[in-house]
């Protein structure tokens, strides 16, 4: 399956060299790193307060935030994004983690 598409990718004159972040001398796109962060945190408050009324977890919006960051963001700043971002997910997944065992305990006794 990979060598028709590089075949294709290859008779339309595209390059074939793929960068992972944004290019440091492009132009800047988006708002600044701490604006990521915070929106971040809202997404997974939101997913809390889904969680606690609806018992329904939502991961999704605070992941479409880590990805914007990742593709918008100089080098650097998205690694330190993404580290921080992700951080802040797996604290967010233990307390969900934490809180269905408690749950779990309290309806089975």
């Amino acid at each position: 399956m990979v060598a028709p598409i590089y075949r294709l990718w290859t008779l339309c004159g595209m390059s074939t060299r793929v960068r992972i972040f944004r290019h440091e001398a492009g132009r800047v796109a988006g708002p600044p790193a701490f604006v990521y962060v915070v929106l971040t945190v809202l997404c997974l408050a939101l997913g809390h307060w889904s969680a606690e009324t609806y018992q329904a977890v939502l991961l999704w919006p605070a992941n479409g935030v880590l990805l914007a960051a990742y593709l918008q963001l100089p080098r650097r700043r998205a690694t330190a994004i993404l580290i921080l971002v992700l951080r802040l997910e797996y604290g967010e997944l233990r307390l969900l983690r934490r809180r269905l065992a408690v749950s779990l305990d309290q309806s089975t006794s």
